[in-house]
């Protein structure tokens, strides 16, 4: 399966209300409508809540979009179409910087076509490479888990076609966990980062299914 993982970050002038009103209700159904895309989801990030730690906070960007294709070819068709020059002049209403990069997805618990309750992304910075299928399986076996997904990155996508400031952020992996109550989250994180220093990202966030 192939990712294509968007960092957003608003315009300077927009609030966060109307940033996520725009992306979810407006760009969001325009996105859906891209070829070959099997799962669409956004992530909106809650910078203020104490469970988003400050190496999250200083990358200073307001969420993650997830498109998952069957096929590179598939990705390849998405970002060349004319549905995606529309999504692009729409992201210039709302989107102030960006950054895209290509993943291989491995959906470690796959997750039910609805949003979690609560949900956490992990970006891995230069320990993209850690073994982490022992934490994966104890993950997989928590109460009120519903859904992890790896994200392993090899390769940034193609810059976005519009002038815009681009997001600077090194990820070599993108791990989210989502669970039917947010506090469940918290056992989650002490096993996934077990060993992994201080080089690894925490965006608490909320979560919104399109596709």
């Amino acid at each position: 399966m192939i990712g294509a993982c968007s960092f957003l970050r608003k315009k300077r002038h927009h609030d966060d209300a109307a940033f996520y009103s725009h992306w979810l209700n407006v760009h969001g159904p325009l996105a859906a409508q891209l070829h070959g895309v099997t799962q669409y989801l956004q992530s909106h990030f809650m910078a203020d809540s104490p469970r988003t730690n400050d190496l999250a906070r200083s990358l200073n960007v307001n969420g993650l979009a997830e498109m998952w294709f069957e096929t590179e070819a598939d990705r390849e068709i998405c970002y060349a179409s004319e549905q995606e020059k529309v999504c692009d002049v729409d992201s210039l209403l709302f989107i102030g910087a960006s950054a895209r990069v290509v993943t291989d997805v491995t959906p470690v618990k796959r997750p039910p076509r609805e949003p979690a309750k609560g949900k956490r992304v992990f970006l891995f910075n230069a320990d993209g490479t850690r073994e982490l299928r022992s934490a994966f399986r104890a993950l997989s076996e928590l109460p009120g888990i519903t859904g992890i997904t790896d994200h392993l990155v090899t390769k940034p996508g193609a810059e976005p076609t519009q002038e815009r400031e681009a997001v600077r952020i090194a990820v070599s992996r993108i791990v989210t966990v989502g669970a039917n109550e947010p506090r469940r989250l918290d056992r989650a994180q002490d096993i996934l980062l077990a060993g992994a220093g201080n080089d690894v990202a925490v965006f608490d966030s909320t979560e919104h299914y399109l596709v």
